[in-house]
C-alpha cells in the first residue's frame, strides 16, 4: 500500500466514522467549537437535612435552602453540553453511614453510570428531596471509585453538599487523595459548596486541592448563571475556533496544537491530541501489569479499533529517566506488550497491533517532578503501515 493511498483510507474511514457511529462519541462539537475536558463524571448531591447550616448568612442569605439546593443541581445539569460523556448520579445523605440494614448502602446510586442523556439524567434531579441522613463523606468517596471504574478515559466528580461534618463524616480529603493516585491525572473532584462557614468551606477546598480539581461556591453559581456556566465549563469542556483552527481528525485538538494527527473518532487523546493507552499510574512501579482501575480504558480503545477494520496501529512504549537507558528500552516494551496483550483479549485482530519502545528518549513533560515523570511514563497508540513495529512475542 502506497503512502498516498494509506494516507486516503485513514481519512475516509474517519469521516465515514462521524455519521455512522455515533455511540463512539466525539471529542469535539464542530457546530459550538466545544472540546472535552473529560470523558466521563458522576454527580453526588447531598441530601441531608444537615443543609440548613448558616443559610441566613453569605452569598444564600435570604434564599429557601431547598429551592436553591435542588434548582441549582438542575440548572447545572441543564448546562453540561450533549459531548458525549459518561455519566452517573449518586445521591449522598439518605441514611445514616452506622445504619446496620445490609440492603442499603450508605448513598443511592440513581443513574448507573452509562451514555450521558440529560433529559433522563435532569429527572433524576428532579426526583431530589430532604431526607433523614447523615452525610458519611470519605464513604461516599469510596463508593464513587467504584462507578468511576466503569467509566474510561479522563473522570469529574462533582459534589454538592454543604461539606459539615457529621459523626460519621470521615476523611473525605484522604479519600479525594487516594482517587487521585488511583486514577493519576485523569481523574478531579469537583466541591459545590453551600455554606458559608468558613469550616466547611475550607473543607471543600481541601477535598478539591487533594485531587487537582477545583471548589465553587454554590449559592453565587444559583445567584450568577454566567457564573454557572463558567463552572461548568472549568469541569467539562474548552472552546476553539474551528474557521480559523480547524479539528481535522475531530479528536477535540485543533490542527495547530494536533502532535497525532488522524487519530479516529472515539479516540481519547491528550493535550497533545496523541492517542494514549497508559500512562505511569496504569501500572505499579517496575511493573508491567495494567491496574484493574483502568481496565475500561484498554476496552474503550479495542472498541474504536474494533470499528475501524482496517485500520493498523502500533502501540508506542514511553519511560521517565529512572534507571538505565538499557533497562528503561526494555520497560517501555513490556509495557507496551501489556497493552497488546489486552487488546487482544478484548477482541483485536493480533496481525493490526505492532509494537516498540522509545524507553527515556522522547519525554513530554519534565523529569523533575513526580507528575511530570508519570506523563512521560505512557504507551501511545498511532495509527500506523501495516507491518510497522514488532508483531511477535
Amino acid at each position: 500500500m502506497t503512502v498516498w493511498k494509506f494516507k486516503w483510507l485513514v481519512l475516509s474511514l474517519i469521516v465515514l466514522a462521524f455519521f455512522a457511529l455515533p455511540d463512539i462519541g466525539m471529542a469535539a462539537d464542530a457546530t459550538t467549537g466545544k472540546t472535552k475536558k473529560i470523558e466521563g463524571f458522576l454527580l453526588i448531591p447531598d441530601v441531608s437535612m444537615s443543609m440548613e447550616t448558616n443559610w441566613a448568612q453569605g452569598s444564600c442569605k435570604g434564599l429557601d435552602r431547598e429551592k436553591v439546593q435542588f434548582e441549582l443541581t438542575r440548572r447545572f445539569c441543564e448546562a453540561i453540553p450533549v459531548l458525549h460523556y459518561a455519566a452517573g448520579m449518586r445521591v449522598m445523605g439518605v441514611k445514616s453511614g452506622f445504619s446496620k440494614d445490609p440492603n442499603k448502602g450508605i448513598s443511592n446510586l440513581v443513574y448507573e453510570p452509562q451514555k450521558f442523556d440529560r433529559p433522563t439524567f435532569i429527572d433524576e434531579a428532579n426526583k431530589l428531596k430532604s431526607t433523614n441522613g447523615s452525610t458519611p463523606m470519605e464513604a461516599v468517596l469510596v463508593e464513587a471509585g467504584g462507578d468511576m471504574n466503569k467509566m474510561a478515559g479522563r473522570k469529574a466528580l462533582i459534589i454538592i453538599s454543604d461539606f459539615k461534618k457529621s459523626a460519621d463524616f470521615g476523611n473525605p480529603a484522604a479519600a479525594a487523595a487516594k482517587l487521585r493516585d488511583d486514577y493519576g491525572r485523569q481523574m478531579k473532584v469537583f466541591p459545590i459548596y453551600l455554606s458559608s462557614d468558613p469550616n466547611m468551606v475550607a473543607t471543600a477546598n481541601e477535598i478539591a486541592t487533594a485531587s487537582g480539581g477545583q471548589a465553587f461556591d454554590g449559592c453565587a453559581l444559583y445567584k450568577d448563571q454566567a457564573a454557572l456556566e463558567a463552572a461548568v465549563k472549568t469541569i467539562f469542556y474548552d472552546e476553539f475556533v474551528l474557521a480559523t483552527d480547524p479539528d481535522s481528525d475531530g479528536d477535540g485538538v485543533p490542527d495547530s496544537r494536533d502532535k497525532c494527527p488522524n487519530t479516529p473518532r472515539g479516540a481519547i487523546v491528550d493535550y497533545r491530541g496523541c492517542w494514549v493507552a497508559a500512562y505511569g499510574s496504569f501500572f505499579d512501579f517496575d511493573k508491567a501489569i495494567v491496574k484493574e482501575q483502568y481496565i475500561p480504558n484498554i476496552k474503550r480503545i479495542a472498541e474504536v479499533l474494533k470499528y475501524y477494520p482496517e485500520l493498523y496501529v502500533v502501540l508506542d512504549g514511553h519511560t521517565d529517566k529512572v534507571g538505565t537507558p538499557d533497562y528503561n528500552l526494555k520497560l517501555g516494551e513490556q509495557r507496551a506488550m501489556a497493552i497488546r496483550d489486552l487488546l487482544i483479549k478484548f477482541g483485536v485482530e493480533e496481525k493490526r497491533l505492532g509494537y516498540q519502545s522509545f524507553g527515556e528518549t522522547m519525554p513530554v513533560a519534565s523529569n523533575e517532578t513526580e507528575d511530570g515523570r508519570a506523563e512521560n511514563r505512557r504507551v501511545e497508540v498511532n495509527v500506523a503501515q501495516p507491518g510497522s513495529g514488532k508483531t511477535g512475542q
